[in-house]
Order: structure tokens, then C-alpha cells, then sequence
């Protein structure tokens, strides 16, 4: 163990000293190698930060809930917007027929866009706030997240006048007071809060309400005019034991008995599922980590090339040295080991440059965009492990040579 350690700390040294010898190779054949480990690693976090934005958002919105839309979430060149925009919302009295016949939901939501207003306080105002009403049992379909307070019961959907808040509305209207149990107005009506959703942090923030307030739609559509062009929808989970094609099924079936559609007409809502995005979403996943191993692959083959150059002029360098060592009974091993060693702390040196370089970019990306960006243990992991890779392949071949040395001809040279 003490010789492996001293062929260690030998080799390293000698690397060092080769690094500082030829400093222009050195930095070009690192390069590579830097280049090479920060395009793989950099798809790689972005995919990780896919991943988890996927499983955050289908735990957020529930992948056995189906929203009754006007909109369908689809991905095309040719999405017919316009033909989707003439159709009448989902209004209140569709949520009520989904509510009363629709036997295999556990739970049926309704929300309404009622306008974007200023809000008031004693502490603050903030404007351009989406205010927003659902009924109670948006919070158990949608399994909502409220970081401060509750969410409003049956009995105060019926003419309690409160308020669910978002974190930015919380900021701006109570600064660094306690929001739950404070007033504010809007449109000078009084609304007292009750909740504080937490924020969402992930990608797909199809439901974010930091910005916005929600409250009761029974006491909402008393205080503020819906009308027919106002955004609307309704969602409905599944019961357990059903399945999410049977639910839509009877979904249809009820709005097309609601709306009064012929059998040749087709539906005009949609019935979205988050899945229906996100494996789109997933889809790419696939195509990123193939492009950024292309990309980086070419990097780290140029890179091991530099590497592999520098271990061969090492080996030309160091003759004499190599047939002392062996003169005097170095094992083959020895050789061996000292040379790859050498070339793994090239190819280590130059990774560590490329995921200092992704750690950055995850650190930037995730102040500018408020996301978050997270340089993984396994990523990592990865990221070495490809550059001790690299470095055994461009060290082998010339530390082989050097292992196969004459020492009489070594010493010679």
C-alpha cells in the first residue's frame, strides 16, 4: 500500500511538472477534455432538472386528474387556436352537472377568472393580480400546497369573504408581517386571508398562483361579474380503482348531455391529462443526452487525443529515467501504473475544470430563471468516471511502451 501511494504522489508530481513544462499543449489537450465533461454533464442536469420538474408537476396536479377545458394541451405546428377560442367556456353550470352525475371522480373543481386588479393594504399595495375563484373541492382534486394557513371550508365558500394568497402577493402587500388573518382591498372590497400558497418551483407551472389570490367562488361571482368570455374550467380526479380512460369517458358523456350535442357533432371542450405534456416533454429527453454525448464525445475524443500526445512525448522525455528505474528492478507494474496514473490526473484535472464550469452555469441559471439547477453527487460521479476513462485509454498504449522498455537501450538513449 506504501508503494502504491509513493507511485502516486510520484506520478502526480510528474504530471504537474509536465503541465508547468508545456503549458500551451497542456491547456489545448485539457481543453478538450473540459469541453468535452462540461457539454455532457450540463444535458445531463438539464435532463435531471426535467426529471424532477416531470415528477413535481404530475404529484402537484395529479396524474389521474383530467381538466375540462376549452383548450387541448397538444404540441403542433398546426394547432387550430382559432377554432378553439370560439368555443363556449366551462362554466359554472357545467361544473354542476360534472359534479352531480359524475360518479367515478373522487372529487370535481371549478375555477373562474374574474379579473386583474390592485390590491390594498395598510402595509402595501401591488397591482396586476389575477384574481381568481375556485370551489372547496379544489384543493382535494389539485392537492394544492399551502405553506401558511388552510384552505376555505364548505361552509365559508358560502358568504365568508376571505382569501388564499400567493407568496410574491404576500411579499408585496404585508412585507415582513404575518399575512394569515390580515386585510386588504380590492376594487374596495374587503378580504381578509386565510392562506398562503407555497411557492412552485418547478418548470411546468401550469397551476402557479404566486401572483395571484383565490377566493370562494360562491362569494366571488357576488363581488365580481364572470362572464361568458371569462377563462374557465373544471377538473376531476379519479376514484381509486378507476381508471383515468373510464373517467373521461363518463366526462364526455356529461358534457355532451350538458351541452346538447348532436351524435355527428364533435365535443367542444377538451379533456387534458398533465401526462399528455409531459411525456412530450420526456420525449426530448431521449434526443438531449444523445446530442450532448455527440457533442461531448467529439470533445473528449480530441481531448484524449491531446492527453495520449502528451503521455508519448512524457515517455520520449523520460528514457533514460524509465531504464534506471528498471535497471536498478522496478517492476513492469511500477511503469505501468506511474504512466496511467499520470494520464488519469490529466484527464481528472481537465474534468473537474468542466464541472466547476456546469456547477456555475446551474448556479447563474438558477438565480436568472428561478429554477433550480442542481450539479448532482451522480452527475458527478459520472463526470469522473468518463475522465478516468479517458485517461486509462490515452494512457495505455504509452504506458505500455514505457513498461516494454530495454532498460540497456533505455539508459542508452
Amino acid at each position: 500500500m506504501f508503494q502504491f501511494f509513493k507511485i502516486l504522489s510520484e506520478s502526480i508530481r510528474l504530471a504537474v511538472q509536465e503541465l508547468v513544462n508545456n503549458k500551451l499543449r497542456s491547456f489545448l489537450s485539457l481543453l478538450g477534455i473540459t469541453i468535452g465533461i462540461f457539454c455532457i454533464i450540463s444535458i445531463f442536469t438539464g435532463v435531471d432538472f426535467l426529471n424532477d420538474s416531470i415528477n413535481n408537476s404530475i404529484e402537484e396536479l395529479g396524474q389521474e386528474v383530467v381538466y375540462v377545458q376549452i383548450y387541448p394541451w397538444e404540441m403542433a405546428d398546426d394547432y387550430p387556436w382559432w377554432k378553439y377560442f370560439r368555443r363556449p367556456q366551462v362554466d359554472y353550470e357545467n361544473y354542476k352537472a360534472l359534479r352531480d352525475q359524475l360518479t367515478s371522480a373522487e372529487s370535481v373543481a371549478y375555477l373562474a377568472f374574474y379579473k386583474r386588479g390592485t390590491l390594498k393594504s395598510r402595509n402595501g399595495s401591488v397591482s396586476g393580480v389575477s384574481v381568481l375563484g375556485v370551489t372547496p373541492s379544489f384543493d382535494e382534486t389539485l392537492a394544492l400546497n399551502v405553506s401558511q394557513g388552510r384552505f376555505f371550508s364548505d361552509i365559508e365558500n358560502k358568504g365568508s369573504k376571505i382569501a388564499i394568497i400567493g407568496s410574491n402577493v404576500a411579499k408585496e402587500l404585508f412585507k415582513d408581517t404575518n399575512p394569515i388573518d390580515q386585510t386588504f382591498r380590492v376594487d374596495g372590497k374587503q378580504l381578509r386571508v386565510v392562506g398562503v400558497f407555497k411557492d412552485n418551483d418547478n418548470l411546468f407551472k401550469f397551476i402557479d398562483f404566486k401572483n395571484d389570490i383565490v377566493i370562494p367562488h360562491e362569494v366571488g361571482r357576488t363581488m365580481f361579474k364572470v362572464t361568458k368570455n371569462s377563462e374557465q374550467w373544471a377538473a376531476a380526479k379519479a376514484k381509486d380503482g378507476v381508471s383515468v380512460d373510464q373517467l373521461k369517458d363518463d366526462i364526455r358523456g356529461i358534457m355532451r348531455g350538458a351541452r346538447k350535442l348532436r351524435p355527428t357533432e364533435e365535443d367542444n371542450f377538451a379533456l387534458n391529462r398533465i401526462t399528455m405534456i409531459l411525456e412530450a416533454v420526456a420525449s426530448t429527453q431521449g434526443a438531449m443526452r444523445v446530442a450532448g454525448l455527440m457533442l461531448g464525445g467529439l470533445s473528449l475524443l480530441i481531448g484524449g487525443f491531446g492527453v495520449a500526445n502528451i503521455m508519448f512525448v512524457s515517455v520520449k522525455e523520460r528514457t533514460k529515467y524509465i531504464g534506471i528505474k528498471k535497471a536498478i528492478g522496478a517492476p513492469r507494474w511500477v511503469i505501468l501504473t506511474e504512466f496511467l496514473i499520470e494520464a488519469i490526473f490529466l484527464c481528472l484535472l481537465g474534468s473537474l475544470f468542466g464541472l466547476g464550469l456546469v456547477w456555475i452555469l446551474a448556479k447563474v441559471g438558477s438565480q436568472m430563471a428561478n429554477l433550480d439547477f442542481v450539479l448532482t453527487a451522480r452527475n458527478i460521479g459520472i463526470g469522473i468516471g468518463i475522465s478516468v476513462l479517458i485517461g486509462v485509454l490515452a494512457g495505455a498504449i504509452p504506458a505500455y511502451m514505457a513498461a516494454n522498455m530495454n532498460p540497456v537501450k533505455a539508459i542508452r538513449s
